[in-house]
């Protein structure tokens, strides 16, 4: 995130419309995958497959390392 962020302030954009919608669509991917990042569960799901959040809920050595 860190590394996106320092190259759209480096970059010169210009003042179009085209590079105006870029930076925007990336700055709402980054908020929409932080705001994913916060919950205890993952917002997708596959069917017949186990997450890691199902499998490791509950476990405290898990949750430590992710905190």
């Amino acid at each position: 995130m860190e590394a996106i962020l320092n190259f759209m302030k480096k970059e010169e954009w210009g003042t179009s419309a085209l590079s105006f919608t870029i930076q925007l669509r990336v700055l709402d991917s980054i908020m929409r995958y932080l705001a994913s990042q916060t919950q205890d569960t993952l917002p997708y799901r596959v069917m017949n497959v186990e997450s890691n959040d199902q499998i490791f809920i509950g476990n405290e050595e898990f949750q430590n390392e992710c905190n």
